[in-house]
């Protein structure tokens, strides 16, 4: 006859769901509200709040065990687990809870520490799906999808931003259609804005020298490149921990830092 203790174990354990494990997992960790609590900021995006959502995310990703990869555009950001290592035993109740506070509180203390903090309608509590991936090219696959979607939301904003009276005619418009229109109709370069906006940003390790030494760092990159004509730089990533495809102009850098 079971204890009362080992029936309420039970019952816990049933839903303690996990991923198989030597799969890629991805928690994409998400703003509930985003449109009311950012209702009174300017559009189609407010530098102060995009800067702590980056910082965010990369103080979120240093903290997250066995993460490699993160990309922000807007009020999402995915954060990539290695196959190689079975993260908080791959469990997904688990990764979901400590991603969304890792993410609340980053961003309350990124946000406290703001000189222009930005004027937010309520408080900003991120909610995170977690899954895993069959691959590391399904992997890369889901970055391409994410980063599309980014460029697409971006350009609509842009165009909403700058003429509401265009929103019904945007439809099924391909993204290039999209960046047409808003040249032809809003007077706006699309490639004006920056590129954190446009392509969204990321976090990932790089090789930095340490003396005679190098090490890995996490870095933050302002200025990703389209990654669906990139595949080799973010599929070395996946693959190794880091960039090892430029760490030539990072060693640079790290020595005249």
């Amino acid at each position: 006859m079971s204890t009362l203790s080992d029936r309420q174990q039970k019952y816990i354990a049933t839903y303690d769901y996990t991923i198989l494990p030597r799969l890629p997992i991805v928690a994409k960790a998400e703003i509930r509200n985003f449109p009311r609590l950012t209702k009174n900021l300017n559009k189609p995006f407010n530098t102060e709040l995009w800067r702590i959502l980056r910082e965010t995310m990369n103080s979120t990703v240093m903290e997250l065990e066995g993460a490699v990869f993160s990309f922000h555009h807007n009020a999402e950001i995915s954060f990539v687990i290695g196959n190689s290592h079975e993260s908080y035993s791959n469990r997904i109740q688990k990764i979901c809870s400590i991603v969304s506070s890792l993410c609340s509180v980053n961003f309350l203390k990124h946000s406290l520490a703001s000189d222009d903090p930005p004027d937010l309608i309520g408080e900003c509590i991120f909610e995170t799906d977690v899954f895993g991936l069959p691959s590391l090219s399904e992997t890369v696959n889901y970055l391409f999808w994410r980063q599309q979607v980014a460029i697409n939301h971006s350009v609509s904003s842009a165009i909403e931003s700058k003429n509401k009276n265009l929103i019904s005619s945007l439809g099924r418009r391909s993204i290039a259609e999209k960046k047409d229109l808003l040249l032809s109709e809003c007077g706006v370069h699309y490639e004006n804005y920056p590129s954190y906006f446009r392509q969204g940003s990321a976090c990932y390790k790089v090789p930095k020298l340490h003396g005679e030494l190098i090490k890995k760092k996490w870095y933050l990159d302002t200025e990703v490149p389209e990654l669906v004509d990139n595949k080799e730089f973010i599929l070395n990533i996946l693959h190794t921990g880091q960039d090892v495809m430029r760490p030539d102009r990072d060693i640079v850098r790290m020595e005249t830092e």
